[in-house]
């Protein structure tokens, strides 16, 4: 067969076209995996630029609450009717006072312990600690004992959910209690997160030599499953 049979054409028109096409096709090739490489880049940038924006609306929100969760503290600590009950040592009462106090906070606060300085539990309003409180639990007081201004802040587990726990201490005039704070980072906080950023949000748990468990999120069943999986396979990988 004669190479002018393979490349005979027709018409001029045909044969000029497929030659440029021919010259073209490495440009536009080209072209094409530069615009395409830019374009993933752009977009990889750009999810990374939304969830940090995300952590740092997540962080703010935290610590907005946390603010908020002081102020609490602080307005029951100087509450003339809770010093009174407490003077008198009447547990129950002081349980009644905590209860009230998180009524009122609405949503700000979910749980109350009161302590003694010898951190034995006076008051406990998720009744989910020991009698005595010890463990990291005794380090956030020690730590609070230590500070400057008699406070300290910490994220503690309790019945598997991560709380914001916030400690003060209770005058009367010289200190005599330890009172401690705590909202939830549950699904009613992502979900509070998630109206702010329009994205979706989810808390992790990861301990050595055990899987991840989703505590809080806002995706569906079967996403946070893959959610799991997918950062147990990326963590792994890393190792």
């Amino acid at each position: 067969m004669k190479i002018s049979a393979v490349w005979g054409f027709r018409r001029f028109r045909t044969r000029l076209l497929t030659f440029l096409l021919i010259l073209l096709a490495p440009i536009l090739g080209g072209s094409f995996f530069f615009v395409n490489t830019n374009n993933t880049q752009y977009t990889e940038e750009t999810i990374n630029t939304y969830l940090a924006l995300g952590a740092g609306v997540f962080d703010a929100q935290r610590s907005q609450q946390s603010y908020t969760l002081e102020a609490i503290i602080n307005s029951l600590t100087w509450d003339s009717g809770f010093r009174t009950e407490f003077a008198a040592n009447d547990q129950r009462t002081m349980l009644d006072a905590a209860y009230n106090v998180l009524n009122r906070s609405l949503g700000s606060a979910d749980t109350l312990i009161i302590t003694d300085l010898e951190f034995n539990v006076l008051a406990d309003t998720a009744n989910a600690v020991h009698q005595k409180l010890a463990g990291p639990w005794l380090e956030l007081l020690q730590r609070a004992d230590a500070s400057e201004d008699g406070t300290a802040a910490a994220i503690l587990a309790m019945e598997g959910i991560p709380y914001q726990f916030i400690a003060l201490p209770l005058y009367l005039p010289r200190q005599v209690a330890w009172i401690v704070g705590g909202f939830a980072m549950d699904n009613g906080f992502v979900e509070g997160v998630k109206a702010v950023t329009l994205s979706e949000v989810s808390v992790l748990e990861s301990s050595a030599g055990a899987s991840l468990n989703v505590i809080a999120s806002t995706l569906n069943t079967e996403r946070q499953q893959v959610l799991r999986e997918s950062i147990q396979l990326n963590v792994e990988g890393e190792l």
